[in-house]
């Protein structure tokens, strides 16, 4: 696997934010825009960057994460999960409401 360093800092280049392990990605179309992909996380917790592509290139950088991050973002979901199976399981007029009230936040608070 080719595995690579990216380096986040500012326009000047002066100032280093980041340096991040990636490793090649690819995807089905180019666009005219950069893509950032977001990985899905829990309600109120940060988002996690699956991966980046530049303008007009199918092939990107998907980011690696360390196992206890990658750990932790699975707890996370699976614990978003089990909190909509518990509120579907209550009130079947109230679920699709309120699970798309929470698909919904888990969006906008991203």
């Amino acid at each position: 696997m080719d595995r690579s360093i990216l380096a986040i800092s500012n326009k000047s280049g002066t100032e280093r934010y980041a340096m991040l392990m990636t490793i090649p990605t690819e995807r089905l179309k180019a666009t005219d825009n950069p893509v950032v992909v977001f990985r899905e996380t829990a309600r109120g917790e940060p988002e996690a960057v699956q991966s980046w592509f530049y303008p007009g290139e199918r092939m990107g950088q998907e980011f690696v994460y360390s196992a206890a991050q990658t750990k932790r973002i699975a707890e996370l979901r699976r614990s978003s999960a089990a909190s909509a199976s518990k509120t579907a399981s209550r009130s079947k007029g109230r679920t699709l409401r309120k699970v798309a009230a929470t698909r919904a936040g888990i969006a906008s608070s991203k």
